[in-house]
């Protein structure tokens, strides 16, 4: 089976890049994967009917937010230590007995953890079977520094994140709907007291003159 052009070059793109660095596979598939599943989650809220339109609305962002705090923190802790480990392994601050000897053997004792010290660039780094154990013990390196920046930042920043972003939303949301709870108490119209007087009884009308005449008929 032949493979598309585009399809070949990413692959070579991905050997040349990653397949001396396992713990870059580690951290870049990690956030495409928490991008894809946010995603899917965000895609899953918006197409559920059972959920109101204010719902989907708070929903939705909240979901957003809470996978750029999970990528966020993931990425700035595993990346630094990850260079890290790789400074440590490069210069020779950590190593492996094997590719020590190999080192010594060539009187480089005295450059070994210095910060210039580069030991990929050595003359004779290709000649002998220091690159396949430098590799090899760098993947190794690489790796664990990414898993293990992986379990401070899932288990225990982003946790922390995300209480502390919850609770200052919590507290905004709060705020708001104190001011708009007061805006409308203070704007709520005046009611009218009515105040039931009694009525005063009804004074008797005067008899007009025909009244008198006919009561003055009506008596004879």
């Amino acid at each position: 089976m032949k493979f598309p052009p585009q399809v070949t070059k990413t692959a070579d793109f991905i050997f040349q890049h990653f397949s001396k660095d396992i713990g870059s596979v580690l951290i870049w598939t990690t956030i495409v994967g928490w991008i894809a599943s946010s995603a899917a989650q965000v895609c899953g809220i918006w197409r559920n009917p059972k959920y109101t339109k204010e719902q989907k609305s708070f929903m939705i962002p909240q979901e957003i937010g809470d996978a750029g705090v999970n990528i966020l923190s993931f990425f700035a802790i595993t990346m630094p230590l990850k260079k890290f480990a790789n400074k440590l392994v490069k210069t020779g601050k950590i190593m492996p007995r094997k590719l020590m000897s190999q080192i010594v053997r060539h009187g480089d004792t005295q450059k070994i953890g210095s910060y210039d010290f580069d030991i990929p660039n050595l003359p004779y780094f290709h000649n002998s079977n220091m690159e396949k154990t430098y590799n090899s013990f760098h993947n190794f390196m690489s790796t664990t520094a990414a898993v293990t920046g992986g379990i401070v930042s899932s288990n225990i920043v982003t946790p922390l994140l995300r209480n502390r972003i919850a609770s200052k939303k919590q507290n905004q949301t709060k705020l708001k709907l104190d001011f708009i709870e007061n805006n409308l108490s203070n704007n709520a119209p005046v009611q009218q007291t009515v105040v039931n007087t009694p009525l005063s009884p009804l004074k008797p009308i005067d008899n007009s003159p025909f009244d008198k005449f006919k009561t003055h008929v009506m008596s004879i």
